[in-house]
């Protein structure tokens, strides 16, 4: 038996130590443009690959051990970072583009996201953490309840 544990523990070190750190990338389909965070494991595949979802909070720590702790035991981990795209695009009064967006949303997204998007639109982001994190939602679906007056004919 003590046998046995020794060789159990020797295998969970080797599988830690094959873990791999997450690397981040964006996939394109068409116009949209959606980050993703992938952990591969060691050495050659093929791997058979695991779509992971984090919770409504988006990545956080917890996410990236869980990743690499799957990516140790041989599977090529994917996962799409979808509260970044919780953002939605509007109008200014002066008709200017402007992207409204949590402050979490907005510092969800790398250097070279923001500048994509504010090569065609001005970044608006306020802090709404205990609303994300307790009752979900996001600026997003915040705004899309707003509606105008209704016009009576």
């Amino acid at each position: 038996m003590r046998r046995f544990a020794f060789t159990m523990l020797g295998a969970s070190i080797a599988c830690a130590a094959q873990a791999q750190s997450t690397e981040k990338f964006t996939v394109t389909s068409g116009a949209v443009e959606v980050p993703i965070e992938v952990a591969r494991p060691a050495g050659r595949g093929p791997f058979a690959p695991v779509l992971y979802i984090h919770a409504k909070r988006g990545f956080e720590d917890v996410d990236r051990e869980h990743m690499r702790a799957l990516a140790a035991d041989g599977f090529l981990v994917l996962a799409p970072d979808w509260l970044a795209g919780n953002m939605l695009e509007l109008r200014s009064a002066d008709g200017q583009r402007v992207i409204a967006m949590s402050l979490q949303a907005r510092e969800s997204l790398d250097d070279e996201q923001v500048a994509a998007i504010e090569r065609h639109a001005r970044i608006i982001s306020a802090p709404i953490d205990h609303i994300e994190s307790s009752a979900g939602g996001s600026v997003r679906c915040m705004l899309a309840e707003v509606h105008l007056p209704r016009i009576v004919a």
